[in-house]
């Protein structure tokens, strides 16, 4: 089962990769408020992927010490790992690599962090857009207007480069513990 969960784990980060990768083309190229809400879901898509692929890597953490989370049921990303690290204590397992991802949650400034922020950002709806009502070809028509567009989607890409980038390496040194154990 583990290497399921691993694959899987792995297929997440190609995902956003490839989520990340249409962003950048989309954002560039778009012309109309469709092509941009386009570009917008990439964006939105490559977050999602990388949040499944968090969750996946703390499913297969589990699954390497045999601990049965199907009872865990948050939503919230926090929680989850709060309900993971519980659920070892009571079944009598310590997982260092639970405790190692505590540790970037409780860093304010962690890049994991920084991933819920996006997160969060991305369910709500609170990426600086600001949504105009304009008269369009098409009545009813909500157009979206970007403030300062390109510079806040190149920090986006940037950052959510830098987001895979740290979570792949992230799965590769649990992965090279989860060996060591």
């Amino acid at each position: 089962m583990v290497f399921l969960l691993s694959a899987e784990s792995n297929k997440k980060l190609v995902y956003a990769r490839v989520h990340l990768d249409r962003y950048a083309t989309q954002v560039h190229e778009a012309q109309t408020a469709r092509e941009r809400l386009l570009a917008l879901s990439y964006r939105d898509g490559c977050i999602y992927q990388l949040m499944a692929g968090y969750r996946s890597i703390l499913r297969e953490i589990a699954e390497l010490y045999q601990v049965d989370v199907s009872s865990a049921r948050s939503v919230l990303e926090k929680n989850l790992l709060d309900e993971y690290v519980q659920l070892c204590h009571k079944q009598g397992v310590t997982s260092p690599e639970l405790n190692y991802i505590q540790g970037l949650y409780n860093e304010p400034r962690s890049w994991l962090n920084q991933l819920f922020y996006y997160y969060s950002a991305a369910l709500n709806g609170d990426f600086e857009a600001e949504v105009l009502m304009a008269p369009d070809k098409q009545a009813g028509l909500i157009n979206t207007v970007q403030i300062g567009r390109q510079d806040s989607n190149t920090v986006h890409i940037d950052v959510l480069g830098g987001l895979i980038s740290k979570l792949d390496a992230l799965l590769l040194q649990l992965r090279q513990w989860m060996q060591e154990s």
